[in-house]
């Protein structure tokens, strides 16, 4: 997995895509990956889902970068910094599609 790269299998977005969750499904050996994780909440919570599928959507990646630019660079550099924030974004934009937010 890269920061820049043109293969899409190893972009920061397909790591995310392949991402699990701690959590178990009821009909499925080992854990969900992240997007049926949601899935389900969407099932069994949907209104408390899809509220803080809202919240989560009125972020943005300037609001994650500005967290990341307060951690001192003794804690985090600046490409695991951009990887994160990679990360966060990708999840965000899988949890906005799964709830149609």
């Amino acid at each position: 997995m890269r920061l820049t790269t043109k293969d899409h299998r190893a972009t920061v977005e397909a790591y995310a895509e392949r991402g699990k969750s701690a959590f178990f499904g009821s009909n499925t050996p080992g854990t969900l990956h992240l997007c049926e994780l949601v899935d389900e909440l969407v099932k069994v919570y949907p209104e408390a889902t899809q509220f803080w599928a809202t919240r989560i959507g009125e972020l943005s990646e300037e609001a994650f970068s500005k967290v990341f630019g307060q951690i001192g660079e003794e804690w985090i550099d600046e490409g695991a910094a951009r990887f994160a924030i990679r990360m966060l974004c990708a999840n965000q934009a899988m949890i906005l599609g799964a709830t149609n937010v």
